[in-house]
């Protein structure tokens, strides 16, 4: 006699598959960050503490270039909005809250373990019209944290689709980093660029 499949065990067999694709997960998890270092974790949750927001300029030889950048910098449901009223100037989103757990740091510090830092910067982004370029970077800090010595960068150019990123670069890992994504090169303003589930991870040197 065949088994009927009655509601009840229906209900319990897509709790049973449900924790097996979390259980999945979390051993996929465990194996890939065993290979890298997180250092700021927003996959499933981006806090509006965990970011800041900057109106800056693109920079040529040191110096500033053109106009200022204008817009607005919110967190809405775990996606950050960027949106600029201007195509000008570099809009500049710092993250403030590396590490996980209750170790948190503003700052990337120093390490002896390594002679470099390789960080990945990984999320998913579109913008709302035309075209805008993400670029990851780094700066080192000294006395004043908005004085910006570039230690390492890496841009791509987002469409309106939603799409995941890639980029990593390199820098002296003897320097104390203050991690950003700048947005730049927007041509069409009003717009917005939208960035989720957003992951900074460092290889083992």
């Amino acid at each position: 006699m065949a088994d009927v499949v009655t509601p009840l065990r229906a209900k319990v067999a897509a709790k049973v598959g449900s924790a097996v694709i979390v259980q999945g997960a979390r051993l996929a998890w465990r194996r890939w960050t065993g290979r890298e270092r997180v250092v700021y974790n927003g996959l499933w949750r981006i806090s509006p503490a965990d970011v800041r927001g900057d109106l800056g300029h693109v920079h040529l030889e040191g110096k500033p270039v053109g106009e200022k950048a204008e817009g607005q910098l919110a967190v809405r449901k775990n996606v950050i909005h960027i949106s600029r009223t201007n195509g000008a100037g570099r809009f500049h989103v710092f993250l403030e809250r590396l590490g996980t757990g209750n170790n948190r740091s503003r700052f990337l510090e120093p390490t002896i373990e390594h002679s470099r830092r390789h960080l990945i910067f990984r999320f998913r982004a579109r913008v709302s019209d035309g075209t805008h370029v993400l670029r990851a970077a780094a700066h080192e800090v000294g006395s004043d944290p908005e004085t910006f010595a570039l230690l390492g960068d890496a841009r791509q150019q987002i469409t309106t689709k939603w799409r995941p990123y890639e980029m990593s670069f390199s820098f002296d890992a003897s320097r104390r980093a203050y991690l950003r994504l700048d947005d730049q090169e927007v041509t069409k303003a009003p717009s917005a660029v939208f960035i989720r589930s957003l992951q900074v991870t460092e290889v083992p040197g």
